[in-house]
Formats: C-alpha cells, structure tokens, sequence
C-alpha cells in the first residue's frame, strides 16, 4: 500500500502514483502566493517557524499562532494561545484560536486559504514502580496522557473548527503534522501514540467530507448527508498529514548528540512541499491522505501510507 509519490531533492523531482492524478485540477494551474493568506499553528516552534517563514517568503500572508509570539514578526498578525500548563480544555483552546484568527480577518476583510497545524511534542510514559502510592500513580499516569492530547490532538480539532468557519472558496489546504512512530504500536510512549493516532484519524474522517477524497461508492453514499451539511469551500479543499519519522532539530540533535541524523527530515524540505502544494494545487495527494517522510543523502522523501 505505500507509494512512494515523490522525492524532493536538490533538482526536486516527482513521481505521482496513478491514484494521485487529481481529475479537477489542470497540470498547468497554479496559485498566486501573494494572495494566499496562511493560519500557521506553532509557528514559534522549529518546524513551525520554518513554514511560516518559507511562506512568508513565497509572498503569502501568514498569521501566526502559538503559546508564545516568536522573533520572526509575521505581517499577518498572532494569536496567542493557552499554554498547557494551566491544563485548558478543548473549548478554551478552539475559542482562542477562533476568536483571535476571526478578529484578525475581520479586520482585513479576508479568508484563509491554508491552515497548518505545526504544533506538538513528545514525552515517554511516566516510570510504573509497583511500590508507588496508587494516586500518585493514576496521577503520572493521567496526567502525561492529557499533557500530549493537549499538545498532539487539541491544536488540530481547533484547527479543524477554524477550517470550516474561515477557509476559502478555493482550493483550501489543511495539513496536519502526525508522526510516523503512530502508524503502529507505541509501548513505552503510549501517551504520545494515541495522541497522534487521534490526530490521524480525525484528519482521515474530516478528508471524507470533502469532494477531493478518494472515496468509494459506498463510502460516498454513507457520508452523503454529511457532505450536505459542509460549508462551499470543502468542495475543493484537501485535508493531508505529514507524518515525520524524526525531524532535525536543535532540540532533537541537543536529545540525541550520538544519533545518526542521515534519515532525519529537515523542516525545510517540509515547508518546501506545503509551499508547493499551495501553488500548485494539482500536486496535493487525495484529501485525507497520510504522507510519510523520511530523509535521505538526497533529499527528503513523501510517501503514501493511508
């Protein structure tokens, strides 16, 4: 079932699998960046910070949103989100997020053409010890579960809701970072694997909903009502995940000092590929996609997983 659909190297080559041909959009079409208009969550972080810039420098308008406002000063302005700390809901996260990137068009009397969910993190299982309180375990235990919900699946639902309030008419594009590591059983980081299965499954259901998956008839017939109910803009808006084995970071190389960084992705080449799939909406995969990618000697690689 994995395709390997295109590698993004030096001299950037590609090579789309049958099932990428996309039947509504020319070959030869493409979008203006300069009047694209981007909501990037994480946008302080490293992937984050590199999308956005990478965008920005392609001439779109990008605003930004995250804990906490980063250096790089986006012209489309910030919304600054609940840090995770003080443990915020769901509602409160989706309420910021929609209220601050709402005011922000409301101001400039415009629409997103793109929303990417670059926001995350990781920590391993808290330690069982058989000789712990047992509240003090559940604790542990609860809490590091709900930390990488709040971080790994909370941004993309409140995501998901400011889609359908705010993205365009007109080729949308909603990208979600998942993680390689949850195509399959995560022990010791069982927090973490759920989160980002959420995350992958909310995106594949939600990619369902749109005219640009790649659905059966029977699939086409259950969600028809549902289709019903969708705003104009999912008749042409695609919905992928990106899912990274490991990305080259500082904080990632600082982790990990020994590591062979050879299959590592740069967030570079991820935010190249987004950038592509903003100007030329042919090249996008199915929406509800999942993409896997890894780096290698030449270049990073995408491939289709699900």
């Amino acid at each position: 079932m994995s395709t390997l659909l295109f590698t993004t190297t030096t001299t950037t080559t590609r090579r789309l699998a049958p099932r990428m041909t996309r039947r509504c959009f020319h070959p030869s079409s493409t979008n203006s960046m300069k009047e694209n208009t981007v909501l990037v969550l994480g946008s302080t972080g490293a992937l984050g910070s590199a999308v956005a810039n990478h965008l920005a420098s392609l001439g779109a308008t990008v605003i930004g949103a995250d804990i906490q406002e980063g250096s790089n000063f986006l012209k489309g302005g910030f919304v600054p989100l609940p840090h995770p700390g003080p443990k915020p809901t769901l509602a409160e996260i989706t309420c910021r997020l929609t209220e601050g990137v709402g005011t922000i068009l409301e101001e400039t009397n415009d629409s997103l053409n793109a929303v990417v969910v670059a926001s995350g993190g990781w920590e391993a299982d808290p330690p069982m010890n058989g000789n712990d309180d047992f509240e003090e375990s559940a604790t542990r235990y609860g809490d590091s579960i709900e930390r990488m919900l709040r971080m790994n699946t909370y941004p993309v639902l409140a995501a998901g809701h400011v889609v359908r309030q705010f993205i365009r008419e007109d080729d949308g594009l909603f990208v979600v970072m998942g993680a390689t590591a949850a195509l399959q059983t995560t022990p010791g980081m069982m927090g973490y694997g759920v989160s980002k299965s959420a995350a992958h499954h909310y995106l594949q259901s939600y990619g369902m909903l749109t005219e640009t998956a790649l659905t059966t008839k029977a699939q086409r017939k259950q969600t028809k009502p549902l289709r019903k109910q969708t705003p104009a803009s999912f008749d042409t808006l695609t919905m992928v995940g990106i899912l990274p084995t490991m990305l080259d970071t500082p904080a990632n190389r600082e982790a990990m000092p020994d590591a062979n960084t050879a299959s590592w992705t740069r967030t570079q080449d991820i935010a190249s590929e987004i950038g592509n799939w903003m100007e030329k909406p042919f090249l996008r995969p199915h929406s509800g996609s999942l993409v896997k990618v890894f780096g290698t000697a030449n270049g990073a690689k995408f491939q289709l997983v699900r």
